[in-house]
């Protein structure tokens, strides 16, 4: 349960991070001659690749911690997924409260 916890708060702090340092981001890919066509679609897959990490992450610890019965290991592994993808809502709501209402939230 305690390395669930500290994988949902990790991948919270890297997509915050991505969020807010999207432009920063794509302006250092930039940089390399070879991705410079991809540099404005780099932070959404850096997003993206976070989202299906932690998603993926929760799964396998899920399963590693073997529940007695499998509806309770899809109760567990459903809770924690709904609540990864309530805090990524959240997360995406505040950041563009932020953008629209040029406020510092986060």
């Amino acid at each position: 349960m305690l390395v669930s916890v500290f994988v949902l708060i990790l991948g919270f702090y890297l997509i915050v991070l991505a969020a807010l340092y999207e432009n920063l981001l794509a302006y250092e890919v930039a940089k390399i001659s070879i991705l410079k066509p991809f540099s404005n679609i780099i932070p959404e897959v850096a997003l993206s690749l976070i989202n299906m990490s932690v998603g993926y992450v929760i799964s396998w610890i899920t399963h590693f911690e073997r529940w007695d019965y499998m509806s309770t290991h899809l109760i567990v592994e459903m809770s924690r997924l709904y609540i990864v993808e309530m805090f990524d809502f959240l997360i995406f709501v505040l950041i563009n409260i932020e953008i629209v209402a040029e406020i510092s939230i986060l």
